[in-house]
């Protein structure tokens, strides 16, 4: 599919400080793996794996094991004899890169332990070379109170060596015999230390959160509650293996979200967008500028799009004299989706708009129109337009099918026929309740299990 979008942006009405607030997670009640910053993919390679380059060693006497643990692998140490300036030592190999010279990253790991213990980091060719990382910040000293999160700022100096030498180091030193655990090691970008996530080579769809919550109100503090958010699917789970089926015309690849990246910046317009000081956590608000939001998808055909959102801080303003009754203030009263195909995917059709999806030859465009009716009878429009692919020629017979995909039903009635992993995307504008008592929401894609 083919996404044309401008860069344009029209407002009205700007509204008076409403900020959105948006959180993740793995469960529909938002209490799984709850967050509120969308998870980068690691920048190890295989540290939930015990098959890749991850290497026990280290000073004085120990043993250490891999066990598994929450669908990757925990690293046990036992010390078996106290000395004064003690360390473990574990490396992998980081991705080739992914690390650049004077650059901002953020090391984050679980670990609990039975006696005290200082962690560390190095970044180097070995524990006793030169050490290409600078430890910005200090981590608490690690004392036998459970599971504890580590998180090391990390900056690298100016010269960094060849892929092929770089190694990554965590350090525990004690001088008590006991025992040291560490798992779900993972290194981002800049200074957040965001979820777990596996690396991109061994990242599967079910690893990302497959929830999105959110809610609106005046604070710039996002609520750590998770029922304060309404929650929405963004991500199905993987259907079962269908039943052989007949060979079919060749189609395309289809395309999905891949990551969503959202950073805030102030700016003194509320008409064109900041070209800098963009940032991943809201900065303090100035009255009488503006707060923008900017969204970034990525799908996984590695397109993306970009939206914005912005924000008027309000002035405090003089003490004064009552005023005379204002005009009640403006929302949005009305919004109409229709369709239209063309052969055109730069001109907007001037004619032919329908409720509901029509059928669009291979080759050919389907437009989108949205229209937004304010209470103040003045309105905007919107669109976008998907090209329709061509099909490919008839392929080879091939071998008996596995993973098969049901397909997809675009209407606005529930399908007649329905079977277990039918996937139907409701097409039409008003809430609609299914044969089954669920209620269908408009423009929302639905899976029968």
């Amino acid at each position: 599919m083919t996404i044309v979008a401008s860069n344009s942006l029209t407002l009205s009405n700007v509204n008076d400080g409403t900020i959105t607030h948006t959180a993740y997670s793995y469960s529909a009640d938002g209490t799984n793996r709850f967050t509120t910053t969308y998870p980068n993919l690691n920048l190890l390679e295989g540290s939930n794996s015990n098959d890749k380059s991850w290497i026990l060693g280290g000073n004085g006497a120990y043993t250490g094991q891999y066990v598994p643990f929450n669908g990757g692998y925990k690293y046990n140490f036992t010390y078996t004899r106290a000395s004064t300036d003690w360390a473990v030592y574990m490396f992998s190999g980081l991705q080739k890169d992914k690390f650049k010279p004077d650059t901002d990253y953020v090391l984050s790991f679980m670990a609990n332990v039975s006696t005290d213990i200082k962690p560390g980091v190095l970044f180097a060719n070995a524990p006793a070379q030169h050490n290409f990382v600078n430890q910005v910040n200090n981590p608490t000293i690690l004392s036998s109170k459970g599971d504890q999160k580590v998180v090391i700022q990390l900056r690298t100096s100016s010269s960094i060596p060849s892929e092929s030498d770089q190694q990554l180091y965590i350090e525990g030193f004690v001088n008590k015999v006991g025992t040291f655990s560490i798992w779900d090691l993972k290194i981002d970008p800049g200074s957040i230390a965001t979820p777990h996530m596996p690396s991109e080579s061994e990242v599967k769809t079910s690893d990302y959160p497959n929830f999105i919550g959110q809610y609106t109100n005046l604070k710039k503090d996002d609520s750590t509650n998770p029922s304060d958010y309404t929650w929405s699917l963004i991500r199905g789970n993987d259907g079962k293996d269908g039943l052989d089926g007949h060979d079919g015309r060749a189609g395309k690849d289809g395309v999905g979200i891949k990551t969503t990246v959202i950073t805030y910046a102030i700016s003194t317009s509320g008409t064109t967008a900041p070209t800098g000081g963009w940032t991943s956590s809201v900065p303090s608000l100035v009255k009488g500028q503006y707060l923008w939001t900017k969204t970034v998808w990525t799908y996984t055909d590695n397109t993306s799009e970009t939206g914005y959102s912005v924000s008027y801080i309000a002035q405090d303003g003089n003490n004064g004299h009552d005023g005379i009754a204002g005009k009640d203030g403006t929302g949005i009263k009305t919004t109409t989706i229709t369709y239209a195909g063309s052969t055109s995917g730069t001109t907007a059709p001037t004619s032919g708009w329908a409720t509901t999806v029509p059928t669009v030859a291979a080759g050919s465009y389907l437009w989108t129109k949205t229209v937004w009716a304010y209470t103040d009878n003045t309105s905007e429009t919107g669109y976008s337009v998907a090209k329709m692919g061509n099909n490919g020629a008839t392929g080879p017979q091939g071998p008996p099918g596995s993973n098969g995909d049901p397909g997809k039903t675009v209407s606005n009635t529930e399908p007649t026929t329905r079977f277990k992993g039918l996937t139907w995307k409701y097409s039409g504008t008003t809430d609609l309740t299914a044969s089954d008592g669920t209620v269908i929401h408009p423009n929302t894609e639905y899976y029968y299990n």
